[in-house]
């Protein structure tokens, strides 16, 4: 019972105990031991003052923000401080001070403490407490950055017992004082630092399952006293690998990196204002790829270590492309505040953010629906439609009293503008040289184990998957072999030393959950492993035995549907084998799979191997089965397909295939998919050298264009070949045969692909092969007196008689002469649209302008359709007509003018189409003009 109250005080009179970055389990003496006064150093005051001036005056639309100043400092326990000697340890306390400070945090330059050893950071009353800090805090950096403390002073507690291996290594070097109040999160009555601008929105205000599922991945970032934010990004391997995006103006060396501090799921809990936890947090990290600054803004860090389940770590997907994307939203913390989210209903476009930074490399946002960015926002990744990160936030205007131009770096940019694996993103985002161009995201934890996959060496399999989410929730996790209950275990992996040599097993794995019920989840994935060491070359077979080959085996999706060997397949319409007597059949009408798995090969010391086997594949009304060729290079490896047959084969026909990315365990599969027709043969396998292996490559004449304009594909091969094109769904035309040239435009815009296949056996992919931008909007122009004015406001070329104006550049023009306009608009990819062409003439204003009657005399639009403004002001009391007049002399229209009008609207009625004159005069004055009527 005492133990128990104990364990309720300290959790009524310390509230703040142990919120911070990971750290472990303990409790501070709070020097009640102590006999003495602990010794404290104070810091040099801070100008406050000059700081908050800087932060007014920085001119730069970059959304980092500021939060404290940094301190050099010179404290260890061999400098400062006291030891206090006690039966079983030694504990050293030392007090730092910097007055005014809303929170101290500190830098250890120099860390590295023994197995045993404790280190508490707390506030001078007791009440916020960091630690204990232990030798599962050291870094290979020796740098370890600690979470804000509330107040002005701190207590530093080092506990160190005698028998260590050795003395702990503590050295500080910086001192953050907070002048901002980075914990003063007040209530929407009371604005302070870490309230952010009213318009914006709580994350948990949306339910969207997506965006509840994203947030998981963004986290507030503070490092040497400034704020931005950072998202967890996925890679093509797919394994928890701790890569973290941010903007390059954030952090862009490697100190920053190593003093930073991420913060994951700082959000208020529900939809209003409450501050959210502070406990889950990472500190340090190292650079893995920045490009030069002020090119392009974007970091990719490697998290000191990887979020726990705990955490509810996601990490995001991605998407390379260019294509506009049709809406956005991001997820940041402004002014460090808790995870906000931010949408634009009309998407981004392509845009310049300026700076020095690299020309149409930043998505634009017009203007944002909900939300807005704020300092701190920086680094925050731009979700797609499809929930994929497209680009990280550089800066712009937005706020919530002028919501408009926000510019986020293009991933697209990122990706590989630069050549240097340590300038991109390319390499460490697609370490399998996939070439994909969007990667969705990835949730290493569940409700049931995933990602399981399987090794082994001699006899000895290894196992290994990803926890559940909560793994305080379970108590162990089954592991079966073969459907049977093998063994439990706590940890995420497992050793099977009871295999037996050339033999097949398969596993998987479930959790067993003692909250809130006792259950057993559902199980993993299902992995498939052979104790066999992988063959070589030569190798045949042609199922003459009549039974599944030794070390084949099948993946089913129906354990009752799977592959036969038989003479033929359907009854009375194939009743033969191709070679000898017997072959491989798959029949099945309701969508039952099976993959016919190969044995495990040893390729590597080949360059180019070919698969060839004959198959038969009939339809019976319309309907096929499909039969697909797959292959991976390792086990437990995700299969990867390298061909689909879905057409009608209605005799036995040889089939060639190339095999990629040969390897020391390499599998092959065949895999039937059951959807009617008369099922699947095949027969007469084998794996050989290619002597006539093809590399074609194809050629372009460009690799950058708009969708007005076409690119002309060729190749290294010429017509002796059997050349079959394939441009994609958006091309035009999609397909082409022959050798070429090709001339292929594009009706939408991104990046596009290309394929070329070679005696219907090699082939060539390129994924990358050209970017097409969209064509600006077709612009349209209205003239005003003898101004024309185009519809966009940058881009503008006028054209009269069918040639640019020289330096008629600007949205307006002033017409000089009668003839035919129009305006060309280019976008930022120089790609042009033309409004339509219209006859305009040009209005001598001085005639129209008399010094005591009428000032700034207009007739517009000129030429038009019979509807026109007569703009002017009439100084004096005479009265004015109007009388519009054709070439022959005839007055076809006449009336007064209000004078005390500025604007008349004039219906010229029954006009038509041709050349007149317009006459606007009084009793002794007047002033004629061409007034042009188009059709």
């Amino acid at each position: 019972m005492k133990s128990l109250l104990f364990t309720s005080l300290l959790i009524l009179f310390y509230p703040f105990i142990n919120i911070g970055q990971i750290n472990y389990k303990g409790i501070p003496n709070f020097y009640d031991e102590l006999k003495q006064e602990i010794p404290i150093e104070v810091l040099p005051e801070v100008n406050v003052r000059k700081l908050e001036s800087e932060d007014r005056q920085e001119n730069s639309r970059l959304k980092k923000m500021r939060y404290a100043d940094m301190i050099d400092v010179d404290i260890s326990p061999e400098t400062h401080g006291i030891w206090n000697v006690i039966e079983d340890e030694k504990i050293w306390y030392m007090s730092i001070k910097s007055s005014g400070a809303f929170s101290l945090s500190l830098i250890f330059d120099q860390f590295r403490l023994p197995v045993g050893a404790k280190l508490y950071i707390y506030s001078v009353d007791k009440q916020h407490v960091r630690g204990a800090f232990t030798y599962k805090n050291n870094k290979l950096s020796y740098i370890l950055p600690i979470a804000p403390i509330r107040g002005d002073e701190i207590i530093l507690e080092y506990h160190e017992p005698y028998n260590v291996d050795f003395s702990g290594e503590l050295h500080i070097s910086e001192v953050a004082h907070d002048y901002k109040n980075i914990f003063n999160y007040l209530s929407k009555e009371e604005k302070g630092f870490g309230d952010s601008g009213d318009c914006n929105i709580n994350i948990n205000c949306d339910e969207d399952e997506l965006w509840q599922l994203l947030k998981h991945s963004v986290c507030k970032i503070t490092y040497n006293g400034w704020l931005c934010t950072g998202a967890l990004i996925n890679n093509t391997k797919e394994d928890s690998y701790p890569y973290l995006l941010t903007a390059n103006h954030c952090i862009n060396n490697n100190y920053d990196a190593s003093v930073a501090m991420f913060y994951f799921n700082y959000e208020s809990p529900e939809c209003i204002n409450q501050d959210g936890i502070l406990d889950q947090v990472i500190s340090g990290s190292s650079i893995v790829a920045t490009p030069p600054e002020k090119t392009i803004d974007f970091s990719l860090l490697e998290l000191s270590s990887e979020p726990p389940p705990g955490y509810k770590p996601y990490f995001a997907g991605w998407s390379r492309d260019i294509s506009n994307p049709s809406s956005v939203i991001s997820l940041h913390h402004p002014r460090g505040d808790i995870k906000k989210i931010t949408k634009s209903l009309d998407g981004a476009e392509t845009g310049d953010y300026g700076e020095g930074y690299n020309l149409d490399a930043h998505w634009w946002i017009d203007q944002w629906d909900s939300g807005t960015t704020e300092g701190g926002s920086s680094g925050s990744p731009l979700f797609d439609q499809n929930g994929r990160i497209i680009g990280d936030l550089t800066g712009g205007e937005a706020n919530c009293e002028y919501n408009y131009n926000d510019y986020y770096q293009q991933l697209y940019h990122s990706w590989q503008d630069f050549a240097d694996p340590e300038d991109q993103l390319k390499t460490w985002l697609d370490p399998l040289n996939l070439g994909v161009i969007t990667l969705n995201g990835y949730l290493p934890y569940d409700t049931i184990p995933t990602k399981l996959r399987a090794s082994f060496k001699d006899t000895i399999i290894t196992l290994a998957w990803n926890h559940v989410e909560d793994t305080a929730k379970i108590l162990h996790y089954y592991v079966y072999r073969n459907s049977v209950k093998l063994d439990s275990v706590k940890a995420s992996e497992y050793t099977d030393t009871l295999a037996f040599k050339s033999t097949l097993y398969k596993y998987h794995v479930t959790a067993k959950y003692i909250m809130p019920i006792d259950y057993e989840s559902k199980q993993s994935n299902t992995v498939f492993i052979r104790t066999m060491n992988a063959i070589g070359l030569p190798f045949t077979e042609t199922f003459e035995d009549g039974f599944i080959p030794d070390n084949w085996y099948e993946e089913r999706t129906n354990d009752t549907v799977g592959w036969q060997y038989t003479s033929g397949g359907f009854d009375g319409i194939l009743d033969t084998a191709f070679e000898g007597s017997l072959n491989a059949y798959f029949y099945n009408d309701y969508g039952e799979s099976s993959k016919l798995v190969l044995p495990k090969f040893e390729f590597s010391a080949y360059t180019n191997l070919k698969l060839t086997f004959y198959m038969h594949m009939q339809e019976f009304n319309n309907d096929v089965h499909n039969l697909r060729i797959l292959y991976s290079e390792a086990d437990s490896l995700e299969w990867k397909i390298l061909k689909t047959y879905d057409t009608s084969i209605e005799e036995w026909v040889k089939r060639e295939i190339p095999l990629p990315n040969l390897s020391d365990n390499y599998k092959i599969a065949f895999e039937g998919v059951g959807l009617r027709g008369f099922g699947i043969c095949i027969d007469s396998i084998a794996i050989i050298e290619d002597g006539e292996y093809i590399n074609p490559t194809i050629l372009v004449d460009k690799t950058i264009i708009c969708i007005s304009d076409s690119i002309e594909y060729s190749t290294n091969l010429d017509n002796t070949y059997k050349l079959l094109w394939n441009f994609g769904s958006s091309a035009m035309p999609s397909k082409a045969i022959g050798e070429g040239p090709h001339w292929v435009k594009y009706v939408s815009s991104g990046i596009k692909s290309a394929e070329l296949i070679v005696d219907d056996t090699y082939s060539s992919n390129d994924y990358d092969v050209a970017v097409v931008y969209e064509l600006p909007d077709v612009p349209t122009f209205t003239n005003n007196g003898n101004t024309l004015i185009s519809s966009a406001d940058v881009g503008n070329q006028w054209y009269f008689n069918g040639s640019p104006i020289l330096d008629a550049t600007d949205k307006t023009y002033v017409i000089e002469n009668d003839g035919n306009y129009f305006v060309e608009v280019a976008n930022s990819f120089n790609c042009v649209s033309a409004s339509e062409e219209q006859y305009m003439m040009a209005i001598d204003i001085d005639d129209f302008e008399y010094e005591n009657s009428i000032v700034g005399l207009k007739v517009y639009p000129n030429p038009n359709r019979g509807q026109f403004t007569i703009e002017a002001e009439f100084i004096n009391s005479d009265k004015f007509y109007y009388k519009i007049i054709d070439l022959t002399g005839k007055i076809m229209q006449f009336g007064t003018l209000d004078t005390d009008k500025q604007n008349q609207i004039i219906d010229f009625k029954n006009s038509k189409y041709g050349i007149y004159y317009i006459q606007i005069y009084s009793t002794n004055k007047y002033y004629t003009s061409k007034l042009f009527i188009k059709k």
